[in-house]
């Protein structure tokens, strides 16, 4: 009687410093790489925006990419679980409120910023200079 025996790898593939509106991040394509080469078979993010806030783009990666390539894909915080179809139904909504989420963030940073420099208010970082 045989053992059998599964080999559990875990990679972070980090999005630091980048977007996560942008799909052509160095570490995404590296997942993307090694999903396409046979060696992801799960990927697991925070929430689906982790993965990205363009609902087109994650909606394919989402629906057509994953499937075509047996990865499963769980967004832990959202619920989400694509071995769950049933939980896959609301996905589409949450990616473009995820979308709809960063542009309103990126319109009240700017607006923010503008009525700063438009009161005259300071608008530079901080020095660290060392004496």
């Amino acid at each position: 009687m045989s053992v059998a025996r599964k080999t559990l790898i875990f990679q972070c593939f980090q999005k630091y410093r980048y977007l996560t509106s942008a799909f052509n991040r160095p570490s995404f394509q590296q997942m993307i790489g090694d999903i396409e080469a046979g060696h992801v078979d799960c990927v697991i993010t925070k929430d689906l925006s982790r993965l990205g806030r363009n609902y087109l783009e994650s909606g394919a990666y989402i629906e057509v990419f994953f499937p075509n390539h047996h990865v499963r894909y769980i967004a832990v915080n959202d619920g989400v679980d694509s071995a769950n179809t049933g939980e896959m139904d609301i996905t589409p909504f949450k990616n473009i409120l995820n979308e709809f989420y960063s542009r309103d963030i990126s319109k009240k940073v700017k607006t923010g910023r503008y009525i700063r420099a438009s009161q005259g208010k300071f608008m530079g970082g901080l020095c660290t200079v060392w004496l």
